[in-house]
């Protein structure tokens, strides 16, 4: 299409997409590109041990099994029936397993109309019964209304109603001031958090259903809520979650009665709590030690409807830079998300948390890697709207879908090529001519329409399209590297910088230097070339002392395994210095990754190297390592005072091959009988190992998920059962194949 075929529109008023005309969604929408192979991943991870189970997600309804986080009951069955229902149909799949958990809930309900343990609230509200408790029944609430939408199944909606009821008539026992104090805090499982998740599902009830009551009673939640307005150390998701439920009431009910709260709370978000790559960590802190996949989701979600509700394009900025740069950039391999531990910088007497990530974390699969895949289905609806008529493209994600226009129905594909590069495919029978509004960024200023430079007016540019067959819009972002500080765009003296290119923050991947060149702890000081190449990475230069080292610069979302940086001392350097450089710097060696779980402490060696260290087998460690080609040496120190210890591990080789943990391929030695964890112990005669069963085996029970549907076996030297002094090195070899 040429600029001549497009006619641009200038001086519109921008309305909010959800003021004078409602927001609508393609009914017959597709994942595209990039975003469907992130939702694919996500979802095939839902789809997959041990979620794949019924029985292990209905344990939180039911107890039939032992697993993590029984007791917030409702909470992994819902948030699975939430997203796999949501993601499903973007990926044109009809998903059994919904159905299986959906039709199972109505036989585990009790007569009061809650799920999970029995209850004596005359008796006062506990924290550790009742918390968890309401938390999970919420979130069963919100997906049984969203279910209702999709199917018009009159039992789910009947089911929702006697939960809903249940709500109401707890209000003399939970709606009560005093317990923000009597009840447990301001983390996971505290009043704070858990009272005010009602909300949503609250909501949505009364939406679906038509009846005041539920509505009524997600008002009164929403505003007993604001009685604690704090944010530093409250569980973030939690926060977020209520944030979610006050917009939906005033949507629902056509009022602003939340907006404003919700603003407020937003902008203090934005200018404190916000890390450098536009995600939030797990409590609302800076220098908290982890993220939670949840509440980068929610995050990500508050912000597209804080759009949808005052039609201010800021924030669609900042969903767009926590979408690509932290919740994209932090999802597993296996397609889950869950948590990663922040890096703190220092530079000179100054320290930076969160100015890069570790080569550690823990997949959340009993929450987070739900609410990351809904989050992605989220986002292909998002990515192309109609309001008022007009199609408006937000640049979130690749969609294709059809709309009903006042002109007749169109077609519309939003793909990107390229770095900065998209396309606007749209088809049309009979002929009529489309309008669209075209995000601009606030961070471009202006893109290009067909290769005329167009400036956005509050954040929008509009395109009349005439359409007749096939018509193709070519749309660019600009690329070139931009500065900016450490936690907003203006830069600081004396301080440390972030540089993107378009919406990407770019990283120094540890993967991408030599070992040993920087500091675990350093801010790295580059020199960049202020064109991105064309596969979006941005030749560097690093420089530590008089030693130099020609490397890259990664987009968040395309950084390899491992650990990475995204703060520098940086200046942009001419176009010829890096043509003289040398070659870029090259790892000559292949990412693997270590999962890990103990029922003391262990500690994980790879190649004689000590790489990390944890306790504990309700929570796996996920390890990222680069190893060479050829013979590797894998060792773990563990230490148990259990009366019946046990290791449980995997390794993901190149290739897609495993290494599990069994008793004939590991070997066991007293800690230590040399000082080379690499090598076979000297001096000492290895230990047989005893097999103690599989997953789901006693007395770890389906505690550690990760490993279900594995060939890992718990495994523990036979002779020291019950020794809690002794200290044990377990030790395999395995290979890496040259390609």
């Amino acid at each position: 299409m040429t600029t001549s075929m497009a006619t641009l529109l200038t001086g519109m008023v921008l309305t909010a997409a959800s003021g004078s005309a409602e927001t609508r969604f393609s009914g017959d929408l597709a994942a595209q590109g990039r975003t469907r192979r992130a939702l694919e991943a996500a979802t095939g991870r839902l789809c997959a041990p041990p979620l794949s189970d019924p029985d292990f997600v209905l344990a939180d309804l039911d107890f039939r099994l032992t697993r993590r986080f029984t007791e917030y009951s409702g909470d992994i069955s819902g948030r699975m029936i939430g997203a796999l229902q949501a993601a499903g149909p973007l990926l044109g799949r009809s998903i059994r397993l919904v159905e299986q958990i959906a039709s199972a809930v109505e036989g585990l309900q009790k007569p009061d109309g809650h799920f999970g343990a029995d209850q004596d609230l005359a008796a006062g509200v506990t924290q550790s019964r009742d918390m968890p408790l309401l938390w999970g029944n919420g979130r069963l609430l919100l997906a049984l209304c969203e279910r209702y939408r999709l199917t018009k199944d009159r039992q789910l909606l009947e089911i929702a109603r006697r939960l809903g009821d249940y709500c109401i008539s707890t209000r003399p026992h939970y709606g009560r001031e005093e317990n923000f104090r009597a009840v447990g805090g301001v983390y996971a499982s505290g009043y704070t958090t858990c009272y005010p998740s009602l909300i949503d599902g609250l909501a949505a009830l009364g939406e679906v259903s038509g009846q005041a009551r539920y509505m009524d009673e997600a008002q009164f939640i929403a505003r007993l809520s604001l009685l604690d307005a704090e944010f530093a150390g409250h569980h973030s998701h939690g926060r977020l979650t209520a944030y979610r439920g006050m917009l939906d009431i005033d949507r629902f009910t056509g009022t602003p009665a939340f907006r404003e709260t919700v603003v407020a709370g937003c902008r203090t978000i934005r200018r404190d709590l916000m890390l450098p790559t536009g995600g939030i960590s797990e409590t609302f802190d800076r220098d908290a030690p982890v993220d939670e996949g949840c509440s980068e989701a929610d995050w990500i979600r508050v912000n597209f409807f804080l759009w949808q509700a005052t039609g201010e394009p800021e924030y669609l900025d900042v969903a767009e830079h926590a979408l690509r740069n932290h919740l994209l950039a932090m999802q597993y391999r296996n397609g889950g998300f869950g948590h990663r531990p922040g890096r703190t910088l220092r530079s000179g007497q100054q320290r930076w948390p969160w100015g890069g990530v570790g080569y550690t974390g823990a997949e959340a699969y009993w929450c987070c890697s739900m609410h990351g895949t809904q989050l992605l289905a989220d986002v292909v609806r998002w990515s192309v709207v109609e309001s008022g008529g007009k199609l408006w493209i937000t640049w979130l994600g690749e969609a294709q879908g059809r709309f009903d226009l006042p002109g007749g129905p169109v077609e519309v594909l939003v793909h990107q090529g390229a770095p900065g590069r998209w396309e606007v495919r749209l088809t049309s029978s009979p002929p009529q001519q489309v309008a669209l509004r075209l995000r601009v960024p606030g961070w471009a200023g202006s893109i290009g329409i067909d290769g005329r430079q167009v400036a956005g007016e509050h954040g929008w540019a509009d395109v009349a399209v005439p359409v007749d067959g096939p018509t193709t819009l070519h749309v660019a972002m600009p690329v070139q590297v931009r500065v900016a500080g450490v936690y907003a765009d203006e830069v600081a003296a004396g301080e440390p910088v972030r540089l993107f290119s378009g919406p990407d923050l770019l990283c120094l991947a540890d993967a991408d230097v030599p070992d040993g060149l920087l500091a675990e702890d350093e801010v790295p000081e580059v020199l960049y070339e202020a064109e991105p190449t064309a596969d979006g990475t941005v030749r560097a230069i690093v420089r530590k002392g008089d030693r130099e080292v020609a490397t890259r610069l990664r987009p968040m979302a395309d950084r390899p395994p491992g650990g990475c940086r995204w703060l520098f001392s940086a200046k942009a350097a001419p176009t010829d210095l890096f043509g003289d450089a040398p070659e870029l710097y090259r790892r000559n060696e292949v990412p693997i990754e270590v999962v890990l779980c103990c029922d003391g402490d262990y500690v994980l060696y790879v190649n004689g190297k000590r790489l990390a260290a944890a306790q504990g087998y309700v929570q796996s460690l996920y390890i990222d390592a680069h190893v060479p080609r050829g013979r590797n040496v894998l060792a773990v120190k563990v230490h148990s005072t259990s009366s019946r210890p046990g290791l449980m591990g995997m390794v993901e080789l190149p290739g897609g091959r495993r290494l599990f943990t069994n008793a004939r391929g590991w070997q066991a030695w007293l800690w230590p009988a040399s000082g080379d964890v690499s090598a076979p112990q000297t001096g000492a005669d290895p230990v047989e190992l005893e097999d103690l069963g599989g997953f789901g085996a006693d007395p770890w029970k389906h505690m550690n998920g990760e490993f279900a549907g594995t060939e890992a076996r718990w495994v523990w030297p036979k002779e020291s059962r019950g020794d809690v002094d002794k200290a044990w090195l377990l030790r395999t070899e395995f290979q890496v194949e040259s390609p």
